[in-house]
C-alpha cells in the first residue's frame, strides 16, 4: 500500500478490501495510522499462506527503489494488457493464493498488499 506520505507498507491478508478499510479507518496498523489514507498499488498470488508470508518478508527486505521498480513493471504489464495505468494491489485468495489484478478491476476476492 502507498500511504499519504508516499511511504510503502507491506502486509498479507485474506481479505484486501476489508484490510484497506481497516487501515483507512485507523485500525489497520500503527504504521499507517498517521499516514492515511492508504491505497493498494501492488498485489501477487502465492499457492499458500506460508509462501505469501515468505514473499511479504522478501519484499519488506527490498530497497525502496526495487519495490518501486516492481510496482512500475506490474503497472506497465497491466496497462499493456488491459489499457489500465496501474495495479490495484496484492491479492490473496481464501486458500492463500496471491495474484496481481489490474486496477480498478479488483474484485471482492480476498487479497493481500505490500509496501515498505
Amino acid at each position: 500500500m502507498r500511504c499519504r506520505t508516499d511511504q510503502l507498507y507491506t502486509g498479507c491478508t485474506t481479505d484486501l478490501e476489508r484490510r484497506v478499510r481497516e487501515h483507512n479507518s485507523g485500525t489497520g496498523s500503527r504504521f499507517t495510522r498517521s499516514r492515511l489514507p492508504v491505497a493498494v498499488v501492488y498485489k501477487e498470488e502465492a499457492p499458500s499462506r506460508s509462501e505469501a508470508l515468505r514473499r511479504e518478508r522478501a519484499i519488506k527486505g527490498m530497497p525502496r527503489s526495487e519495490k518501486l521498480r516492481l510496482v512500475g513493471h506490474a503497472a506497465f504489464a497491466a496497462s499493456a494488457k488491459t489499457g489500465l495505468s496501474a495495479l490495484h494491489g496484492l491479492r490473496v485468495t481464501k486458500d492463500s493464493k496471491v495474484s496481481m489484478t489490474p486496477h480498478p478491476a479488483a474484485s471482492s476476492r480476498e487479497t493481500s498488499s505490500w509496501g515498505e
